[in-house]
């Protein structure tokens, strides 16, 4: 009985693998499927929150509500964790921003989210979070204090 040799298959299908478990990330970073009148109503909500996630903004605000550095760090940890490789648990994100009060706080855990991994939270949540998903957030934050 003759050995059947499948080194032929291995890069076709370790290809099909990766783009089925990042098809989800690769159809949101070029957009395969166009702008909707949602997606264009989200990116302006989107828009309409970002200075709140300056970590500068609370630095402008006189009687600025902020959290303790520990909650802030567990916070950002929590905000960061739900970033997988596989899977993303935006309601966990989603989660985190419900927990918070006000304004001044969401650029506070910039902040501290930029000292403790040396990235910008809203690039961040932007990388893995697609425009819906930004817009419950950003909606979370506008209603806040």
């Amino acid at each position: 009985m003759a050995k059947q040799d499948y080194s032929g298959y291995i890069i076709p299908v370790a290809g099909v693998i990766a783009f089925v478990v990042l098809g989800k990330k690769l159809s949101s970073a070029f957009n395969f499927f166009g702008d909707s009148p949602d997606d264009k109503a989200n990116a302006q909500l989107i828009t309409s929150s970002s200075a709140y996630f300056s970590p500068n903004y609370w630095k402008t605000k006189s009687a600025a509500v902020l959290t303790t550095v520990a909650y802030a760090n567990t916070w950002c940890q929590t905000v960061k964790d739900s970033n997988g490789y596989f899977n993303d648990d935006e309601a966990q994100v989603i989660g985190a921003f419900a927990q918070l009060k006000y304004k001044t706080q969401v650029s506070w855990m910039a902040e501290r989210f930029y000292i403790l991994y040396q990235k910008d939270l809203l690039g961040f949540l932007q990388s893995f979070l697609n425009n819906e998903e930004m817009a419950k957030i950003s909606a979370i934050v506008l209603k806040l204090s």
